[in-house]
């Protein structure tokens, strides 16, 4: 009775080792390595992503706070504005 426990441990350890160095060795096929690139390249995509929502809202938001849109100062003063916002402006 005891050999056969010890071979059920052994017949199902192999079987979970054997599992995981089938899939160690998937990771480094050309397959296993294109879909960790893909979703690491997916990634990215979302980061740019959310970089550049947060720029447009940001803006937005500096056009807003100084009146570009509504007119009170023209494109140049604003640019200038931000470009150097510690400088001296003529119109300010």
């Amino acid at each position: 009775m005891g050999r056969l426990i010890v071979l059920g441990i052994g017949v199902v350890g192999g079987a979970m080792g054997l599992r995981r160095i089938q899939r160690a060795t998937r990771a480094y096929t050309p397959g296993g390595v294109a879909e960790r690139a893909g979703g690491w390249w997916d990634g990215a995509k979302d980061f740019g992503a959310e970089v550049r929502a947060g720029m447009r809202e940001r803006e937005h938001e500096l056009r807003v706070a100084l009146e570009v849109d509504a007119g009170v100062m023209d494109e140049d003063a604003a640019q200038a504005l931000l470009d150097h916002p510690s400088g001296r402006h003529a119109d300010r």
